[in-house]
């Protein structure tokens, strides 16, 4: 058995979802009466607020078609995230966030869109078909679109 001294604790960085916005949420008749999947289409950018430091701006733009290219409706959320003992680099007006941490803000970005879609969509399609779980790994994702 190990003896480990507990004072002895290093700082590990903390992420906390501070707000979560709902900024649009619409959809066609289509979503009301259609049965079956829908395609998703997933756009995100980052930001910060310079204000202050420490607060990371989150939106993501999901934008839903049917299998036929159909539109049927689009959700844009804003989670900000406060970062304690996290430090991002900036260069050259770039963010550049670790993959890791990229991984889990999408992730629960992502998840509370999942929430969102299924209460605003309760008497549409969205309401019966949540979104699937994903993983958000970084190196397999796509140059995120900064419209």
């Amino acid at each position: 058995m190990r003896n480990v001294d507990m004072k002895k604790k290093s700082k590990s960085g903390e992420i906390k979802l501070h707000s979560i916005r709902t900024l649009e949420f619409s959809y066609s008749q289509d979503a009301i009466n259609k049965k079956g999947d829908f395609n998703t289409d997933i756009n995100f950018k980052f930001d910060f607020d310079e204000s202050k430091p420490k607060i990371l701006i989150l939106s993501l733009r999901l934008v839903f078609t049917s299998k036929d290219k159909l539109p049927l409706g689009r959700l844009i959320t804003e989670n900000t995230f406060k970062l304690m003992n996290i430090n991002i680099p900036i260069d050259d007006n770039k963010i550049n966030i670790p993959d890791q941490l990229t991984n889990i803000i999408l992730s629960i970005s992502y998840s509370t869109a999942r929430g969102i879609l299924i209460e605003k969509g309760s008497n549409s399609i969205f309401g019966n078909k949540p979104l699937p779980i994903m993983s958000f790994l970084p190196s397999r994702m796509k140059q995120p679109n900064t419209q």
